[in-house]
């Protein structure tokens, strides 16, 4: 969900990765977003045997030796599988005859050498492989996309329908304000500004859910952009987190939108102080996490992972599903809109956010966040 949000639409996006094998087994080409679309780093494929390649990657004994391969063709069926991450994958067999000019035509580089230099066709096999739970994840995400725009689009009307009879609230009950009032009356004038302003913040919210601007990455250390969250944070009043800060790892660079990650850091803290208290709350940062099947992204090793833990009452059962879904909020004074918030910008910089536990000894939010550009 990288970059402009409203952009995306699974119907225009290739499904399939390729896997091209020669008639002996070797693989003689694997596309390059194999180990993205499958959710696992792959080994080294390149003269590699398919049986021993995909043994790698699946997590029980599945034949793909060259009978097995022949005989789906001639079947035309396909073989379903599950890799060693938990994801289902069918993969399709066709028989090719090809030249090696043909072979360089079909995957763009001449990277089969024929060893009888005979120039003659040759039978290979074609490995057309659809990981289910990418196209479940992919569909998925364009609904949220599309409901986030209807919402934005709400919200903006909204907004602009609201913001001048709120401007005039506040001119006039300014005007009628004067010494002579009684004490109790002045009081009560007074507040209506504040709560004013309370409105105009929710609305402004709101917005930046509906519609995020797309994030303007660079090179930063993890360090000064957890310093920079703890700051805010001391200068709205929260408190103060001298013991906050982590004492190692904070020299990772980290290729982020710095503006969104401390949005999305001082959001999940606040969240945690006002739930367990300060004392109660620790950041912990793990260089090289495993990506975990409840995360979204389809990559592993090229990100950091910053964990906010606090000991408060943990997220219920009932309500672990929902906690990021926009507007669900169990405070009586939330908007429900900041988890999911959170969650967007982290995806949108190429990140993710995840409740990676919780219970009754507390919960620990998981930020995901990419250490390599683009």
């Amino acid at each position: 969900m990288a970059g402009q949000v409203e952009s995306v639409e699974p119907t225009g996006q290739k499904l399939l990765s390729l896997l091209l094998v020669a008639s002996d087994g070797r693989i003689v080409h694997a596309e390059q977003d194999l180990s993205r679309r499958w959710g696992l780093p792959l080994p080294p494929w390149k003269g590699v045997h398919v049986q021993t390649f995909m043994s790698w990657c699946l997590a029980s004994a599945t034949p793909f030796d060259t009978n097995t391969l022949t005989e789906a063709t001639r079947g035309a069926r396909e073989l379903s599988c599950s890799l060693k991450n938990g994801r289902r994958l069918l993969v399709g067999v066709r028989s090719l005859w090809l030249s090696p000019r043909g072979v360089s035509e079909l995957v763009g580089n001449d990277i089969w050498v024929d060893p009888a230099g005979s120039g003659q066709e040759k039978k290979f096999f074609l490995l057309s492989c659809l990981c289910i739970d990418h196209v479940a994840h992919m569909y998925r995400s364009a609904a949220e996309v599309k409901l986030r725009s209807t919402i934005g689009s709400i919200i903006a009307g909204f907004a602009h329908e609201v913001r001048n009879p709120l401007a005039a609230i506040v001119s006039l009950t300014e005007g009628v304000m004067n010494p002579d009032m009684g004490e109790e009356t002045l009081r009560a004038l007074s507040r209506i500004p504040v709560l004013v302003e309370r409105i105009e913040n929710l609305l402004k919210v709101a917005l930046s859910y509906g519609r995020p601007r797309p994030p303007r990455a660079s090179w930063h250390q993890l360090g000064g952009v957890l310093t920079k969250s703890l700051e805010i944070l001391e200068l709205a009043g929260v408190g103060t987190f001298s013991e906050l800060l982590p004492k190692e790892h904070m020299n990772v660079p980290i290729y982020v939108d710095r503006e969104h990650v401390i949005s999305v850091i001082t959001n999940l803290l606040q969240n945690a102080i006002e739930e367990a208290g300060v004392e109660n709350v620790r950041i912990r940062v793990e260089p090289s996490p495993r990506v975990s099947g409840e995360s979204y992204l389809y990559s592993h090793g090229a990100v950091v992972a910053v964990d906010f833990i606090d000991k408060g009452r943990g997220v219920s059962p009932e309500n672990r599903e929902h906690i990021f879904e926009p507007f669900f909020t169990t405070k009586s004074n939330g908007t429900g809109l900041g988890l999911a918030l959170a969650r967007d910008l982290a995806r949108l910089n190429d990140g993710d956010l995840i409740l990676l536990e919780t219970g009754v000894g507390g919960s620990a939010f998981r930020l995901l966040l990419p250490t390599h550009a683009s």
